[in-house]
């Protein structure tokens, strides 16, 4: 079995999945995680219960080596292309679009093509990352599509057809299948966001307010070539 110490919330729990779900399938793995947070443990089981053998143990401390939810950039150098976390001494290697079963169960009834929107993201609720009233006018009027709001249910939505309002409702493994089948996605950098860019979702990120959030997109999002694709210009 192999044992990495891991840290952070939802979305460095998905990155943290993607760097050990080909270990993963080689030989159980587990994952003794730290989170500041005692609200995302739930999501967080839920996320790595997503790869079969890995087995997750919660830390009351965060330790000073450990697998993080971003990438080094020094190590990406020239054509070397499997985005080694920050200990390469772990020898992992990035799964970029893994699979998952969600199986068929579906409670919702959603259209066949939809936009999946998510209004905030983020673990601090004094720094959330937000997309602000005009932009989500904009990107209302501007769709072709239905338009399904996930995510946490603290800030407005508007209201009418074709907005299908899910804030709240769901659990995590139905709200990765929704964004997953959905043909595009609007939002912040967060959980949502690397769900979507991971399983080859075309994706709209507005501007982060905070220098912390810029420097998070540039050292989870940009140095993965592959999820790059999905990031609409």
């Amino acid at each position: 079995m192999k044992v990495y110490y891991a840290s952070g919330t939802l979305g460095d729990a998905y990155v943290i999945l993607c760097k050990v779900y080909r270990m993963a399938q080689r030989e159980p793995v587990l994952l003794k995680h730290y989170t500041a947070y005692e609200s995302a443990k739930p999501g967080i089981l839920e996320i790595y219960s997503l790869v079969p053998g890995i087995g997750v143990e919660f830390q009351d401390k965060k330790q000073p080596l450990g697998i993080t939810g971003q990438f080094i950039h020094h190590r990406l150098v020239g054509k070397r292309m499997n985005y080694l976390p920050d200990d390469d001494g772990y020898g992992l290697e990035l799964e970029s679009h893994p699979r998952f079963d969600f199986g068929n169960d579906n409670r919702f009834d959603l259209p066949n093509s939809y936009a999946t929107m998510q209004l905030e993201a983020g673990a601090n609720p004094k720094k959330l990352r937000r997309i602000t009233a005009d932009e989500i006018k904009r990107i209302i009027s501007r769709s072709d599509l239905p338009i399904v709001v996930l995510g946490k249910d603290n800030v407005d939505c508007p209201r009418g057809d074709g907005i299908v309002d899910l804030r709240g409702e769901t659990k995590i493994k139905e709200v990765m299948k929704i964004v997953r089948d959905s043909s595009h996605f609007y939002g912040c950098l967060g959980f949502l966001s690397l769900v979507a860019l991971s399983q080859r979702v075309y994706s709209t990120l507005y501007k982060p307010r905070y220098y912390r959030d810029k420097h998070a997109f540039e050292s989870r999002i940009r140095p993965v070539a592959e999820w790059m694709r999905y990031v609409a210009q």
